[in-house]
């Protein structure tokens, strides 16, 4: 995983609001990272999910939290993705609610990963609109979101958006370039 000290060339704006929410100690149950780059999100999101269940800051290589992140099995941590028709349902959405009623065990909440929150269905974006309205217990949901507007309005209204921005044009290039496009195609 990557830090918010290292995604800070990438992405400063992003980073510094999301330091600045650490540092007052007073976490939003619900924050929408928007921006072009799905990597640049992903990313970010990680490091926020580190940051929100990981205490231990001296020595952040053997942290058991962030063992368990990088290996995918921390109680209070909760992650969807689209499924392999590149939606996520109302069933995925359901899960979260009955996990949600459980206490937090390792960690101060529970902290709930969604990439690609913008391919919901209305019905999963409806569901979940239910759990944010009323989070059963200490909780923080991080969406990733290529297309805010394609949220429902009652779902951002009840986010923190956090934009990023669009990659640097050598970045883009290098992206295109190391995807497999010719290197004097790429610019073009």
């Amino acid at each position: 995983m990557t830090s918010l000290a290292e995604l800070e060339k990438h992405q400063p704006e992003a980073v510094a609001h999301i330091q600045q929410v650490f540092a007052s100690g007073r976490l939003h149950h619900a924050y929408v990272l928007a921006g072009p780059d799905s990597g640049d999100c992903s990313a970010l999101a990680q490091a926020m999910v580190e940051r929100a269940l990981c205490q231990e800051t001296q020595d952040p290589e053997n942290c058991i939290c962030r063992k368990k992140l990088r290996g995918g099995n921390h109680p209070d941590f909760i992650s969807i993705e689209p499924d392999d028709k590149g939606i996520i349902r109302i069933d995925a959405i359901r899960d979260i609610a009955s996990r949600l009623s459980l206490k937090a065990i390792e960690s101060e909440r529970k902290v709930i990963l969604i990439q690609g929150a913008d391919t919901m269905n209305p019905a999963a974006q409806n569901a979940l609109l239910k759990t944010l309205e009323e989070p059963p217990g200490p909780c923080c949901f991080i969406l990733t979101v290529k297309r805010f507007r394609s949220l429902l309005p009652t779902v951002r209204s009840r986010s923190q958006r956090i934009r990023l921005q669009a990659p640097s044009p050598e970045k883009a290039i290098q992206t295109l370039v190391e995807g497999g496009v010719d290197s004097e195609v790429a610019p073009v």
